[in-house]
């Protein structure tokens, strides 16, 4: 398994944001997580990326409970792709793809390899000496993409098997790079846990819906 959450629950204030949450992720499985806005889709990711914690119950990452791994073991664990980026530095297109390397002993031609497959595979080669700041939302969104599938590979290259966190990753994206983006996934040996609005691309994914404040496995 990836994920265990045994009897979680989540609430801001008197506000249940989740409640009673039991679910198990499939390591190397696509998990599509879908709901109404306002739902808890994000709540729930941010809940498994640690960056919350529950109010009650407990989360398990192949495991050992998600609070007790630092960062480091959790940045060669996971990547996040949040819904809303909000990077400021002047940085170039490939500095912001090089970012996820930092948890990584990797070799310079080992990174740029990689770098290089990943701005072709989202065709954002031209723009790899552009500032980050100067482009626009879609383009940004297939940089961050890049980024994380780098952190992704890095991991893989080591012997890991990393978990992909993404939040409304075809925000943005024109049909075309959607496609790119569901085969990439697709191809990917690792785990993805994703949240959905809309059309559900993926033919053989574990397909969960958040109601009600629970957390349902569709049949």
């Amino acid at each position: 398994m990836c994920f265990d959450l045994q009897y979680v629950s989540y609430a801001i204030g008197q506000h249940v944001v989740l409640r009673n949450l039991n679910a198990i992720f499939a390591e190397k499985s696509i998990h599509v997580i879908r709901g109404p806005n306002g739902s808890g889709k994000t709540t729930l990711l941010r809940l498994l990326l640690g960056e919350l914690m529950p109010t009650q119950g407990s989360i398990f990452l192949k495991k050992t409970p998600l609070h007790q791994l630092g960062w480091q073991a959790l940045a060669i664990e996971r990547a996040f792709l949040p819904q809303h980026h909000t990077l400021c530095f002047n940085l170039k297109v490939h500095e912001v793809i090089a970012l996820g390397f930092a948890p990584f002993a990797l070799l310079p031609h080992e990174k740029q390899a990689i770098t290089e497959t990943l701005l072709d595979l989202f065709q954002v080669a031209p723009l790899a000496h552009k500032n980050y700041l100067h482009l626009s939302g879609g383009e940004k969104q297939l940089v961050q993409l890049s980024r994380i599938f780098g952190q992704a590979r890095a991991a893989l290259s080591l012997g890991h098997t990393p978990t992909l966190l993404l939040d409304e990753p075809f925000n943005t994206l024109d049909n075309a790079r959607k496609k790119t983006l569901v085969q990439a996934i697709e191809s990917l040996p690792a785990t993805v846990i994703l949240t959905l609005h809309g059309h559900n691309p993926f033919k053989t994914a574990a397909k969960w819906s958040i109601a009600a404040s629970s957390l349902l496995l569709e049949q």
